[in-house]
C-alpha cells in the first residue's frame, strides 16, 4: 500500500508519503488489483486478483484498511466471515455506495469459473452476493468486469470480460460478449445484453446527470483491441452513438479503461498495450470529440482524478500473471500525473515504483483521497 501525495499545491506534489506492506496470508505472490475508498473516505477496500490460488484459509480476496489519517494507513483484518465470499471469486471493481459499502464485480467463481456476480459489502462488513443461485444467468460467461450504478434511478449496470480460469496458464481465453440491467431494489438482473462481436466488456459508466440515463461502455472486437469502440447506450438495450477509437491507436490498443468525471462532461481513456491517453468531450452524447491523445507508456491502465478534477492519475501497469498465466501485459510501473485544465495532456509528475526499498511494484489501482466535511 502506497500513499502519494496528490495536492498539486504542495511542495511536496507526487512524492511518496509512505509506503507499508499488506498483511495476511493472501499478501504474498499475489496480484494487486482495483480498490477505492468508501463515500466516506475513512476505509479503503482493495482486491488480490490471485488470491483463488491459494490454499482454503490462505485465500483472503478482500483487504481493507483504516485511513481516517490517510498519511498513516491502518490495515483491517476482516477475518474468514466477511473477508472471503463464499460462491464468488476475483474482485475486479469496487463501487462506493451512498450508504457507506460497496458493490465489487467479481469476475468468476471461487475456482475463477462462470458465473461470477457482484458481492455488496456493508457498512458493518456484512457480505451478501448477487444475484441469488436461483436467479443466476443461464449462459456461459457471467463475468462482471466494469460495474456502473445510480442509485437514484435504482439501475445497475455490469460488463461480462473474461473467464478468469480460462486466462490461467493452460486455458484458452474465454471472452464476453454481454452487458447485463440490474433491477437494484430486488438486486436481479433484468435483461441481458448481447454485443455482436464484442471480445470482453472491460468498462461501463453511467453519464451523470443525464436524463436518459445513458451510460458508456468500452467495446473491443478483437482480443489485442486493434478495433475499439464506445457505445453509448442506454438500460433498455438501445444503441443512441458509437465513437470509433481505431483511428486513434497507434497499433494495438490491448484494453481500454475509462472514467468520467462527475460533471459528465469529459472521459478519460487509457490503452494498455499502445500505452496511450485520451481526453474526450462527451457533453454532446451523440457527437463524442476527441480533445487530446497522448502516448505514455505501455501498461497505462486505472484513471483517477483529484478532487476538482484538473488532474487525472493514470497508473502504468496492467496485469503480468508470471508463470501463472497467459497475460503480460506489464508496463513502466510508474503512476503519471496530468494537468488537464486547458483539455490537453500536460504532464506534471511521474512516480517511479520500480525500485521503493530495493523492490519494484506493480501499481494497479489506485484512488484519491480528500476531505468530506
Amino acid at each position: 500500500m502506497a500513499v502519494l501525495d496528490f495536492d498539486c499545491r504542495s511542495p511536496t506534489y507526487g512524492d511518496f508519503v509512505t509506503v507499508k506492506d499488506v498483511l495476511g496470508p493472501s499478501a504474498v505472490n499475489n496480484e494487486p488489483h482495483h480498490g477505492a475508498f468508501n463515500i466516506h473516505k475513512d476505509r479503503f477496500f482493495s482486491g488480490g486478483l490471485l488470491s483463488l490460488l491459494k490454499s482454503t484459509g490462505q485465500n483472503e480476496e478482500i483487504f481493507a484498511w483504516k485511513v481516517e489519517d490517510p498519511r498513516r494507513p491502518e490495515q483491517l483484518h476482516l477475518g474468514n466471515l466477511t473477508g472471503n465470499p463464499r460462491r464468488t471469486g476475483v474482485p475486479d471493481e469496487f463501487l462506493a455506495l451512498r450508504d457507506g459499502g460497496y458493490f465489487v464485480s467479481m469476475m468468476g467463481d471461487s475456482q475463477g469459473n462462470s458465473p461470477g456476480g457482484v458481492l455488496y459489502i456493508s457498512p458493518e462488513w456484512y457480505v451478501e452476493e448477487f444475484p441469488s443461485e436461483h436467479h443466476l444467468p443461464k449462459d456461459d460467461c457471467f463475468n462482471p468486469h466494469g460495474i456502473a450504478v445510480d442509485e437514484t434511478a435504482g439501475i445497475l449496470v455490469t460488463g461480462d470480460f473474461v473467464t478468469p480460469s480460462s486466462i490461467l496458464t493452460g486455458g484458452t481465453p474465454h471472452f464476453c460478449d454481454s452487458i447485463r440491467i440490474w433491477d437494484l431494489a430486488e438486486m436481479k438482473i433484468r435483461k441481458t445484453i448481447h454485443l455482436e462481436q464484442a471480445v470482453g466488456i472491460m468498462n461501463v459508466n453511467f453519464v451523470p446527470g443525464d436524463p436518459e440515463l445513458r451510460y458508456i461502455a468500452a467495446v473491443p472486437f478483437d482480443a489485442f483491441g486493434t478495433d475499439v469502440s464506445l457505445y453509448v447506450m442506454d438500460p433498455e438495450g438501445n444503441l443512441h452513438s458509437t465513437f470509433h477509437v481505431t483511428p486513434y491507436l497507434i497499433g494495438p490498443g490491448g484494453r481500454c479503461y475509462s472514467r468520467i468525471n462527475r460533471a459528465g462532461t469529459r472521459m478519460i481513456i487509457a490503452t494498455s498495450i499502445s500505452g496511450q491517453v485520451m481526453l474526450l468531450d462527451i457533453e454532446d452524447l451523440l457527437h463524442i470529440r476527441l480533445l487530446d491523445v497522448l502516448q505514455v507508456a505501455e501498461g497505462m491502465h486505472f484513471i483517477t482524478f483529484n478532487k476538482d478534477e484538473s488532474r487525472v492519475a493514470f497508473s502504468g501497469y496492467f496485469l503480468d500473471l508470471d508463470s501463472e498465466g497467459l497475460v503480460h501485459q506489464d508496463g513502466d510501473r510508474k503512476v503519471h500525473i496530468f494537468n488537464i485544465e486547458k483539455d490537453i495532456f500536460e504532464e506534471e509528475v511521474v512516480v517511479d515504483f520500480n525500485n521503493i526499498h530495493g523492490e519494484s511494484y506493480r501499481p494497479h489501482g489506485m484512488d484519491a483521497w480528500w476531505p468530506t466535511h
